[in-house]
Parts: C-alpha cells; sequence; structure tokens
C-alpha cells in the first residue's frame, strides 16, 4: 500500500464560506436472490455547506460545515494543513479524517478514516473529461476508487473531483447477498 503526504495547494476541494454543494444520491442494492427481494434503487439529496471561518481546538484555523439531508443536519469542520483537507467531527477533535491528499495524481492514495473496525481507503484512478452531472460538464476530473473494509465487509464506490469545485460526482452498488 502505498500512502503519500500531501503537497501543493488542495484545489479540488475549495474552502471558502458561502461555498455550497448539492447533491442527489442514487444507491442502487442489487440483490443475489431476486426469488426474496428484487434489486432496488433509492435517491436521497443533500447539501453541503461551508458556513463559518472558526478555530479548531487545536489553534489551527479551519471552516465549519454544515450538512443536510432530509430533516439530518450535521455539523462538522475541515480545515488546510500542509495542502491536506482534514475533517473534523468536534472542535475538540485531535484525530481527523483525511478527506483529500495533492496533489491529485494517478495512484496517489491515502487513508481516509480508520479505527479499530476497520478503514477507507482512496486511491486516485485516472483524469478523464466530460463528466457530465445536472450542474455543468467537467474536465480535468480526477477519479477516484473508495475502498471500505469493516470486518468482512469490502464495499467499492467512486467519486470524481473537479478542480475549483471538488466531488461533483460518486457511485456506489451494494450488493446484498441473501441467505
Amino acid at each position: 500500500l502505498l500512502v503519500v503526504g500531501c503537497g501543493k495547494k488542495a484545489d479540488y476541494y475549495p474552502l471558502t464560506v458561502g461555498n455550497i454543494w448539492n447533491y442527489t444520491t442514487t444507491t442502487t442494492i442489487a440483490n443475489t436472490d431476486t426469488t426474496i427481494m428484487h434489486d432496488t434503487t433509492y435517491t436521497s439529496t443533500s447539501k453541503s455547506e461551508i458556513t463559518a471561518e472558526i478555530t479548531l481546538g487545536n489553534g489551527d484555523a479551519g471552516f465549519e460545515m454544515v450538512g443536510t439531508s432530509g430533516t439530518f443536519v450535521d455539523t462538522s469542520y475541515v480545515s488546510e494543513k500542509d495542502a491536506c483537507v482534514l475533517g473534523y467531527d468536534s472542535l475538540a477533535d485531535t484525530s481527523p479524517d483525511t478527506l483529500l491528499v495533492t496533489p491529485l495524481e494517478e495512484g496517489t492514495t491515502w487513508i481516509a478514516y480508520s479505527d479499530p473496525t476497520g478503514s477507507v481507503r482512496v486511491t486516485v484512478q485516472e483524469k478523464v473529461s466530460g463528466i457530465t452531472v445536472p450542474a455543468d460538464t467537467y474536465d480535468d476530473v480526477w477519479k477516484g476508487i473508495v475502498v471500505s473494509t469493516f470486518g468482512s465487509v469490502v464495499d467499492t464506490s467512486y467519486t470524481w473531483m473537479a478542480p475549483n469545485i471538488g466531488n461533483i460526482k460518486s457511485a456506489a452498488t451494494v450488493i446484498s447477498v441473501i441467505l
């Protein structure tokens, strides 16, 4: 496993008060035994907004980010340190998640989250162009694979990051094995 350090400015996760990311998420659950339950697709919407500049408990400057999905509201905090974008659950959090590592280039890999039960690893796969989402069509987009491993459960998803915008698209398929 190659894990790299942070490099240049993280322009693939712009941190500015007022930035808003609106997402429509579609999740497909593919069942191995369709005699019991057929494949199902769920769609949800969410919004993340940088609402304020803050100072973290460790003294570093950062930003408050409020995420909403339906009636669920979550406040978290982000900062850029050594050109890594770090995510904190609270102002006093001393073990941030690594949301982004730069420079983004093919093969860049980092552990986004880790605890005794498992981890989330991100690997940048390739640069692509012509990625169309409802907001626009983007070029110079980095596609990454996200592998979440918790116990015997391994989930794979994909993410696309556009310069000066951030994450513009994610895709995942959940396969449910019915025994």
